[in-house]
């Protein structure tokens, strides 16, 4: 800790790695466990889930729509900004670009991915019936628009893959997809470009075998393991209905 006149400040982070997935595969057991890794080895990591990833969605939803650079100047901005040592999310291999011209070649990527595709996408839907604001283009409802939780999904059309009007006829299980698709596909086709690439599938997140691959991949000098972490299951979700579904209905607009 550094200290200056105006009292104590604690050291930003250097961004160092990027976990990209879906959702509903384990991007928030792996954020937990990247920190519970750390600790084990002495090492204290700030890993965040999911941190500014409403404003990547936001941002590069308003630059496909718009074609104002401004847009991805500003997330760029903010990228540049993470004070963490590794975030991890479902939105971030949108934006894997910006997190390379803002963090260097020095950046590592690890590539979540749930190898039960149907099952991810059930749980995405209903995830997204509890939580429709937070999945515009992705939810056939309306929604309020004075929500803070409000977030445009990115879409087939904003990349020239189908027409508004097509994507608008399709269900929400073929949206979401093509979801899964073009997650993977962008973080395949961009893993090259990080020095150091991981591919862990939820399946196999809890086994001590891959315990031991990340911890080496997080950093070689790191022996200790830790137990495996599961948190956010659907399970929990379910055991909350009621909550779950007062959210949901003030997420909706009047009359839906």
């Amino acid at each position: 800790m550094a200290v200056t006149k105006n009292g104590p400040y604690r050291r930003v982070p250097r961004l160092q790695v990027v976990v990209a997935g879906t959702g509903r595969d384990g991007t928030m057991s792996l954020a937990r466990l990247i920190r519970d890794l750390a600790a084990a080895n002495g090492c204290r990591w700030v890993s965040e889930h999911e941190r500014y990833a409403n404003h990547v969605c936001n941002l590069l939803a308003c630059y496909h729509e718009t074609g104002l650079e401004l847009h991805r100047q500003a997330l760029r901005d903010l990228l540049a900004r993470i004070p963490a040592h590794a975030v991890s999310g479902t939105t971030y291999q949108f934006a894997l670009d910006l997190f390379l011209e803002t963090h260097g070649p020095t950046l590592r990527l690890v590539h979540l991915r749930r190898r039960d595709r149907a099952e991810c996408i059930r749980s995405l839907a209903q995830i997204i019936h509890w939580r429709p604001a937070m999945a515009i283009h992705m939810t056939k409802e309306k929604c309020r628009r004075d929500l803070p939780e409000y977030t445009l999904r990115l879409a087939a059309f904003h990349f020239g893959e189908t027409t508004r009007a097509a994507w608008e006829r399709m269900s929400l299980e073929q949206r979401l997809g093509w979801h899964y698709d073009k997650t993977h596909r962008l973080i395949e086709d961009a893993a090259p470009r990080f020095a150091g690439y991981l591919r862990i599938d939820t399946e196999d997140l809890g086994r001590p075998s891959t315990i031991r691959r990340l911890a080496r991949f997080l950093d070689p000098t790191w022996r200790r393991t830790c137990p495996p972490v599961h948190v956010n299951s659907r399970d929990e979700w379910r055991r909350q209905v009621e909550f779950h579904e007062s959210v949901r209905r003030k997420m909706l607009a009047p009359g839906e």
